[in-house]
């Protein structure tokens, strides 16, 4: 499959404010790290792989994820996480430009290499607010997700 007929409709963006873990069940880890029961996890406890229950949204607060084994049905997976470079905070604008940016590339590079990538799917952003920069956490997980059907399996495989 070519790039021309690749997933990517449209980009969605999520923006995530600090947050801490309410009173929600943790998932399960296998020691390799890959989840093997289900729970809702803090959004920046994400790690490249898991699989991920999205609320469908332009943009909007995400703090808590309900996370999946990636043999249930669920409609997002972290594909990447970048580094969104030092310094003062840029202003959301520019935040939400570079995590865009650095996401798109990435999950782009991936394509390229793998002769494309499952139709249909759209890069989803998880990026760093200013209170969150201040702290230093100048960074942002890439998702790609299906805003249409749930799935089953590792989307980086498909």
């Amino acid at each position: 499959m070519g790039l021309a007929a690749l997933w990517v409709v449209g980009i969605v963006v999520f923006l995530v404010w600090g947050s801490a873990m309410h009173s929600a069940v943790a998932p399960t880890r296998a020691p390799n790290g890959t989840i093997t029961a289900k729970g809702k996890l803090d959004a920046w406890a994400l790690q490249v792989g898991d699989c991920v229950k999205l609320p469908i949204t332009e943009s909007g607060n995400v703090t808590l994820l309900d996370v999946v084994p990636c043999g249930d049905l669920h409609n997002a997976q972290v594909f990447n996480l970048v580094d969104l470079g030092a310094g003062s905070y840029p202003g959301d604008d520019q935040v939400t430009q570079l995590s865009l940016d650095a996401c798109q590339a990435k999950v782009t590079e991936f394509a390229k290499a793998n002769a494309g990538m499952r139709p249909g799917l759209r890069v989803f952003t998880l990026f760093s607010s200013e209170t969150m920069w201040k702290r230093g956490e100048h960074r942002a997980q890439c998702l790609v997700a299906d805003v249409t059907t749930d799935f089953t399996g590792d989307v980086r495989g498909r």
